[in-house]
């Protein structure tokens, strides 16, 4: 890598009071030009050096299939890839449960209740599939379609749903490459020989075939052109004699103020710990049924089931202190601020409440919770896939328990609001109608 000579020759060095160093040059293509400056010749040598560098590096490239690639190029085409679709809206409306509908929200809504029941059915195969339970044909069917039976750890799926999304790309070329192979041997599996067909994999090679670039592949690319402009920096450097070597930091020995800071530290990070195990949700895992159930009813009358508990954790703190013959820090203090007597608000007792939607608890514990969740739904919509899902365990558990009296009742509350109408009204007739 060769360097171009600086611009400017120096000429003299002049001093005067109060303005320290002045350094006088000239340009080297301009004899008559006086430049001054407060930067020295080493100075300005080396800070120009380090720029022509710099710009060198900046042209060095990386060859891959044939072509030459340098790091801007790289980046601009990372950027447009990165950049795609971030401006499509998402595929679930954002509709309020107590507005009216118009045409346009019924239609989404329709879409994704389309949607939403298509997700149902597959996981339901999958899970009929995984217990054996599954007709071969039913099994060969999917298939045909494209079916993807285990995409979170299956390395073939995985790969596949790449194929789906991107088509030939660099990330599964490898892949591409096997499968022909498998096919040409007749060894590729019926299941993914299905699967593939379904998608038109093109079993053979067609000519100028072309794998596109996807994120992953172009940013390992910046990684290779990265490391090779590092090593090729510092071997320069050294070859002009300006590489610096990054001096190894030596520990001091703490003085007793940092030790003492330290176990300070030590004691407010124990403090922190200690609060978040005792105020986390995890303690309402050991209370019985009934001390659930007693928590539930607490949250629907407006009284968070955390902030008594902070409550309770702070006085245990500041006894500890005062036994200890200590005065209770500012640490702790500052968290008795956080203890409001107001009562929660409608989302926050919805929020506390879904603590109890998960299956660690009894079927009796999360109806209860569902029930009291249902009367405050109003202010909830659909912005994200796990809305109203009090409403479909409502559903699931009356139909399984054949409670008929429920059901109307679920059925009748529905009906108070066009959107939840218009999700549910349909599934909670024929669950009606079997009985």
């Amino acid at each position: 890598m060769e360097l171009t000579k600086p611009r400017k020759i120096f000429i003299r060095v002049e001093k005067k009071p109060g303005e320290g160093m002045r350094y006088i040059y000239k340009y080297a293509n301009n004899e008559d030009s006086i430049i001054i400056s407060s930067e020295s010749p080493e100075e300005y040598n080396k800070r120009k050096t380090l720029e022509e560098i710099k710009d060198k590096l900046s042209e060095i490239t990386i060859k891959y299939k044939g072509k030459e690639y340098n790091l801007d190029k790289l980046n601009k085409m990372y950027n447009k890839l990165a950049n795609f679709g971030k401006d499509n809206l998402s595929d679930v409306p954002n509709i309020d449960v107590s507005q009216e509908l118009d045409k346009t929200k019924r239609k989404e809504l329709s879409d994704w209740k389309t949607k939403m029941a298509a997700s149902s059915w597959k996981s339901r195969q999958r899970s009929l599939r995984k217990k054996g339970r599954l007709e071969q044909y039913k099994i060969d069917s999917l298939n045909k379609l494209g079916m993807v039976w285990n995409p979170r750890e299956d390395e073939w799926e995985k790969t596949y749903l790449l194929y789906r999304k991107f088509g030939l790309c660099d990330e599964i070329e490898e892949w591409v490459k096997e499968q022909r192979n498998l096919y040409k041997s007749k060894e590729l599996p019926t299941d993914n020989l299905y699967r593939l067909q379904a998608v038109n994999f093109p079993f053979e090679a067609k000519e100028n075939e072309v794998y596109k670039f996807t994120k992953k592949s172009i940013w390992e690319l910046i990684e290779k052109i990265n490391k090779k402009q590092t090593r090729l920096e510092r071997e320069e450097k050294k070859r002009l004699g300006i590489f610096e070597e990054k001096k190894k930091k030596t520990k001091k020995k703490p003085t007793k103020k940092e030790i003492k800071e330290k176990e300070s530290q030590k004691e407010v990070n124990s403090f922190y710990s200690r609060k978040y195990n005792y105020c986390s949700d995890s303690f309402i895992r050991n209370l019985t049924e009934k001390e659930i159930l007693n928590k539930i009813t607490e949250i629907s009358e407006g009284y968070s089931i955390f902030r008594g508990r902070l409550k309770e954790f702070l006085d245990n703190e500041a006894k500890r202190f005062k036994s200890e013959g200590k005065k209770t820090p500012f640490y702790v203090r500052k968290f008795y601020s956080e203890i409001i007597d107001e009562k929660l608000s409608s989302d926050g007792i919805y929020s506390e409440l879904s603590l109890f939607m998960t299956t660690k608890f009894s079927t009796t514990i999360r109806v209860k919770a569902c029930q009291i969740k249902l009367m405050h739904i109003s202010s909830r919509n659909l912005n994200n896939s796990n809305s109203f899902k009090e409403i479909n365990y409502l559903m699931s558990e009356y139909k399984k328990q054949k409670k008929i009296t429920e059901l109307k009742s679920l059925l009748k509350f529905i009906k108070k609001y066009p959107l939840l109408f218009e999700l549910y009204n349909e599934k909670i007739e024929k669950i009606l109608l079997k009985f």
